[in-house]
């Protein structure tokens, strides 16, 4: 059954893009639109409610991503809730309250941390901002240490025609293909975010082109702040948000039809007191509640923000947020959830002790929202009847068959009469299990080898390169 709301939200977003329209800055998507006879007024496209759904129809509702290693395939559209870890952290929480900057060491250990992970399907490079790489060169470099130590499917990369070529280049060698020969066989979840409200700018669309170039599935993501970027109410940022979606993929289609795009949301309000953005706020949960529910609408995969929150250490704050989002996200049906661990202040700071808490988080929301399934073998009638009023089931025989299945086993969460720093002390053991038992994708010698060469060639400094091959076990 439809969202009630989910035809209002549409309604609404029509209005808005046949009057105010959506702002594109590229000169290239201004005579995309105006071929395709889309109304045009200096940079401003206004789209009529035809126009938007021919060109919904014409994105697939379903497509494939592959991993190197198969078990990690992603398939958007078929149901499933995948995840990635956090995007971007420019500083790391040490476990005494102080901050200190992100370096490529931390690239190397969160990556073979998620890695650990079967759960999380997206890994690579990207979780923290390494500052000991200079600006130009780190969306390059998070790359080629994503796909040298995962064998997860990469996250998006962002920039110009020439960094994108630069990147797909990589991505190319690092399966040993043609940047043509990805069209049929996608490698990467690919990505690019609406500037709110409405406008589309000229390094997005560049991304877009490149991504949609050599088909790769691309999620369109706003990030509008009710308050600030966007109306106050939820209601408001909603619709805007919708808006930023269908004009942005419209865009895409007629760039390149049929091309996969994921239907995206990384919107929620704005503090009012601070207008700080407010990433663990309610209505983040409810705006990814939406993308879960307008993707249904309209037949598209979605990808939205998970495990949010705006707490500045690992506190009650920082499980309380992030337990909600990610719940709105997996109950109403986002296929691909991103900045889903070891998020703090609001992206800017990176925990490897949250990563480890959003895991935990993810394992219990998996088995609330399993539920149950009341049959012969679910209810074990014969040992309830024989049991009875006055005994236990502990050594029932369906207590010892199902033991280790019936009940989540948590890896951190501290039961029972334990000390008071068990908690600690349980994520400090898997973040050395996780490190411990790394082992590296198999990649072939010459695959490596071209890769290494064209981010040399780019300027990366060899020693950090090296840094990467050294941090690969077999």
């Amino acid at each position: 059954m439809k969202n009630k709301n989910a035809q209002a939200i549409h309604d609404k977003s029509m209005e808005l893009l046949q009057t105010v329209g959506t702002r594109f800055l590229h000169p290239e998507a201004i005579e995309i639109l105006k071929k395709h006879g889309v109304k045009v007024d200096g940079n401003i496209a206004y789209f009529t409610e035809d126009e938007i759904m021919k060109c919904v129809e014409m994105a697939p509702s379903k497509f494939k991503i592959y991993a190197r290693n198969s078990k990690f395939d992603i398939e958007p559209g078929s149901g499933h809730t995948y995840i990635g870890p956090m995007m971007g952290g420019i500083k790391v929480l040490k476990k005494d309250g102080t901050l200190r900057t992100t370096t490529v060491d931390d690239v190397i250990k969160t990556d073979k941390i998620v890695e650990y992970n079967d759960r999380y399907h997206v890994n690579g490079g990207g979780i923290c901002t390494p500052n000991d790489i200079p600006e130009d060169q780190f969306m390059l470099f998070e790359l080629y240490a994503g796909l040298m130590l995962s064998s997860k499917i990469p996250p998006d990369v962002s920039g110009n025609y020439h960094t994108m070529e630069l990147c797909y280049d990589v991505i190319a060698a690092a399966f040993g293909c043609s940047k043509e020969q990805l069209r049929e066989k996608p490698r990467i979840l690919a990505g690019m975010n609406v500037n709110s409200p409405l406008v589309v700018d000229t390094i997005m669309t560049e991304t877009m082109f490149t991504n949609l170039k050599y088909r790769q599935p691309c999620y369109i993501a706003p990030a509008a702040m009710g308050g600030s970027t966007a109306p106050i109410t939820a209601e408001g940022t909603i619709v805007q948000n919708n808006a930023e979606v269908l004009s942005t993929l419209a865009l895409a289609q007629m760039y390149e039809p049929g091309a996969p795009v994921l239907y995206g949301s990384q919107s929620t309000a704005a503090d009012m007191r601070t207008l700080a953005i407010a990433i663990g706020a309610p209505e983040s949960a409810l705006c990814y509640k939406y993308a879960g529910i307008m993707g249904k609408f309209y037949e598209l995969p979605v990808r939205s923000g998970g495990l949010m929150t705006d707490a500045k250490k690992c506190d009650v704050q920082a499980g309380y947020e992030p337990m909600l989002s990610f719940l709105a996200c997996e109950q109403n049906g986002v296929d691909v959830v991103l900045q889903g661990a070891g998020v703090l202040d609001a992206y800017l700071t990176f925990s490897y002790e949250k990563l480890i808490s959003d895991f935990q988080i993810v394992d219990y929301v998996d088995a609330y929202l399993k539920d149950i399934d009341v049959n012969d073998e679910t209810v074990p009638m014969e040992d309830m009847q024989e049991i009875g009023h006055d005994s236990s089931f502990i050594t029932a025989d369906s207590t010892l068959e199902y033991m280790r299945t019936a009940i989540l086993d948590p890896i951190i969460s501290v039961r029972g009469p334990k000390p008071q720093d068990t908690l600690e002390k349980n994520m400090d053991a898997l973040i050395q299990k996780a490190l411990d038992e790394y082992h590296s994708p198999d990649i072939p010698k010459e695959c490596m080898d071209n890769m290494k060469k064209i981010v040399l060639d780019y300027g990366i400094d060899e020693s950090y390169v090296k840094k990467i091959e050294n941090a690969r076990v077999l």
